[in-house]
């Protein structure tokens, strides 16, 4: 699995203590066509994820923080050329073995309500081809545990 992530160096992270959640009319940032299941285990994998580093959500007014997730799979074609000599003879055949990939992001990012502008931004990369409920979950609990390690950030 792949991370990274990315933030404004000219805002302090320092003093955020209450979080919510971008309306999916507010931002890009939270526009994912998921299933509901992923959906519901994501947001719960970042509340438990932001709870567990001593934030909490927002109960009334104006949060320090939003949070918005993006989330995407695409389909690619792995092509491996493969030679295969033979011992005796001489000769040696060529052919290509293929197989299907799916490969799926997915993206974190804090918002400042003041700015209304991203200000941190982290993502997962990774293959993501089993389709067992309970795979889909941990991979999604993994991600998310990753891209939150960098949260809030050092620099």
């Amino acid at each position: 699995m792949k991370v990274q992530s990315e933030f404004a160096d000219d805002v302090s992270f320092a003093g955020l203590t209450t979080f919510a959640w971008v309306s999916p009319d507010d931002s890009a940032v939270s526009e994912s066509r998921i299933s509901p299941r992923a959906r519901n285990r994501i947001v719960a994998a970042v509340e438990r994820e932001l709870e567990a580093k001593g934030y909490r959500p927002a109960s009334a007014g104006t949060p320090d923080f939003l949070i918005g997730y993006y989330a995407a799979s695409r389909y690619d074609v792995e092509v491996t050329q493969v030679y295969d000599y033979w011992r005796y003879g001489g000769g040696y055949n060529v052919y290509q073995d293929t197989r299907e990939l799916r490969r799926g992001v997915l993206m974190l990012g804090v918002v400042d309500p003041a700015r209304k502008e991203v200000v941190w931004r982290g993502w997962a990369s990774d293959v993501v081809n089993d389709p067992e409920p309970a795979k889909v979950d941990a991979k999604i609990d993994e991600a998310v545990n990753k891209i939150l390690a960098d949260f809030p950030p050092k620099g």
